[in-house]
């Protein structure tokens, strides 16, 4: 019989620079956990059960200080988020990005 269990907190607070653009990112916070657990047993067959879960949490926080709104853009947007900024100028060659706020909660058993 065996069993492992694995915690991990990553915490990572957002940088809002309203005088570098380039310095904003945003803020993380996420809780991993997984539990497993497992048998043996040796009949005239080698029985196995094992059994896995894991878990995931946490959130994500913008870093930018304006929106592109803001700044005279007319693209559609919600008006009551937070402000999000990402400009990419394909192959990766240029990206400004930062995120917006999301809540994320996965588990799965296996």
């Amino acid at each position: 019989m065996s069993g492992r269990y694995f915690y991990t907190h990553w915490l990572s607070d957002a940088n809002v620079s309203k005088t570098n653009l380039l310095q904003a990112r945003p803020g993380q916070d996420f809780t991993y956990q997984a539990l497993s657990g497992s048998d043996t047993y040796a009949f005239t067959l080698i029985n196995t059960f094992l059994v896995s879960y894991d878990r995931n949490a946490g959130n994500t926080g913008t870093g930018a200080p304006f929106g592109v709104d803001s700044l005279g853009s007319a693209v559609p947007a919600p008006t009551n988020t937070a402000p999000e900024i990402r400009i990419s100028v394909g192959s990766g060659l240029w990206s400004i990005e930062t995120n917006h706020f999301r809540q994320i909660n996965r588990a799965s058993i296996r």
